[in-house]
């Protein structure tokens, strides 16, 4: 029997393979596979699951820092791929909860989410045209 515990929820599953497919149902495409190294023997218990995505705890900061990737950046604009190396995380995929941080931060400034960043084309994340005041606002500073 194999467990997985995620804060309070605690995940039973008869083998790895029927572990990585209710993580799958539960968080599709966030799932990775490590296994050991080449010379030891490979048994269903000894695959390894990650997540993709940054802690809780990490998630505001690293919304400041993706506002800021993306200013900088100006008009041209970012690829989700290039935001995400950017404020250290491996993959475009873990920017949901930075970009829904964002969202939340933005509505505590004031300010519609819109306002801060924008997906523009091709993909490209664009600083909003209040985007300079959201940074102020997090940083505690007026807007001149």
């Amino acid at each position: 029997m194999l467990t997985l515990e995620l804060g309070d929820v605690k995940i039973h599953c008869e083998t790895a393979e029927d572990l990585r497919a209710a993580l799958a149902v539960l968080r599709p495409g966030l799932m990775r596979q490590e296994k050991k190294p080449e010379d030891s023997v490979i048994k269903p218990d000894s695959v390894q699951l990650k997540l993709e995505v940054p802690p809780v705890t990490v998630v505001p900061g690293l919304a400041v820092q993706a506002v800021r990737v993306i200013v900088q950046a100006g008009k041209k604009g970012l690829k989700g791929s290039k935001v995400a190396t950017s404020i250290g995380l491996t993959e475009a995929r873990g920017l949901g909860p930075v970009f829904a941080a964002v969202k939340n931060a933005a509505k505590r400034a004031g300010l519609k989410p819109e306002d801060v960043i924008i997906r523009g084309a091709k993909r490209m994340w664009e600083p909003g045209p209040k985007a300079d005041e959201f940074l102020a606002a997090v940083n505690g500073k007026e807007h001149p």
